[in-house]
């Protein structure tokens, strides 16, 4: 988010032009006996978690690239399950209202908007 922001700040041509992309990390990581499985939405946890999964399976949620073991995180980077996705910014005055209210000073709505992207 910090780099977003530095961006949208001090290079938006960069942002508008489409050349800036994110690596899209798993969600979720889904693990048996035999197999390990990513999730990288809610949904795609659900759909699932929804079918029989074997005996012995655990799954457990991300909470960023730092969870990821060395070898994961070396797939998810720079090997064939890198998923990169372009940032675009389809309407500036909502992603700079955003901005605001995750990273300004009054952090009253910060609360509201974090809330509403988990339901």
């Amino acid at each position: 988010m910090l780099l977003i922001s530095f961006f949208f700040e001090f290079y938006p041509d960069i942002i508008r032009a489409g050349k800036l992309y994110y690596l899209n990390s798993p969600l979720y990581i889904i693990r048996s006996t035999k197999t390990t499985e990513y999730a990288f939405t809610e949904e795609e946890m659900q759909k699932r978690i929804t079918k029989e999964l074997p005996k012995n399976t655990t799954y457990s949620r991300m909470k960023g690239l730092g969870e990821l073991t060395p070898k994961t995180l070396g797939e998810f980077a720079f090997g064939s399950n890198q998923k990169l996705v372009q940032l675009k910014m389809e309407d500036e005055e909502e992603v700079n209202r955003k901005l605001e209210i995750y990273l300004g000073q009054d952090g009253s709505q910060r609360g509201d908007l974090v809330k509403g992207y988990n339901n």
